[in-house]
């Protein structure tokens, strides 16, 4: 229920101390079962959000991002599992700087 309210919030808008640890970490299991595509792909495109969730976890990045492409009704299902697909072959180089590894997989 909490995250049908994120429907057309961008997290551009949202400071980053106003998202907390849970929400950075469970917010891609939360809008894949509201199916809220749009929104998902926001989130896991977002730099920051991408930094913070590799700073907690790094490999719970790449597990939120096969688990979003799993869903076959996912308008971006193929550049979810190349994202995962890439930062999983990344993984140690993730696990030790987990900055220099998506700064530089996303600057080209």
């Amino acid at each position: 229920m909490f995250f049908s309210m994120l429907k057309g919030v961008h997290l551009h808008n949202i400071p980053r101390s106003a998202m907390s640890e849970f929400a950075v970490r469970h917010i891609v299991y939360h809008l894949c079962a509201s199916e809220l595509w749009h929104e998902l792909f926001e989130v896991v495109s977002d730099v920051k959000w991408l930094l913070a969730r590799a700073q907690m976890e790094p490999l719970g990045l790449v597990l939120d991002l096969e688990h979003a492409a799993g869903f076959p009704c996912c308008p971006h299902q193929r550049v979810l599992r190349l994202m995962g697909q890439a930062l999983r072959m990344d993984l140690q180089e993730l696990q030790h700087d987990y900055r220099v590894c998506l700064l530089s997989s996303w600057a080209g």
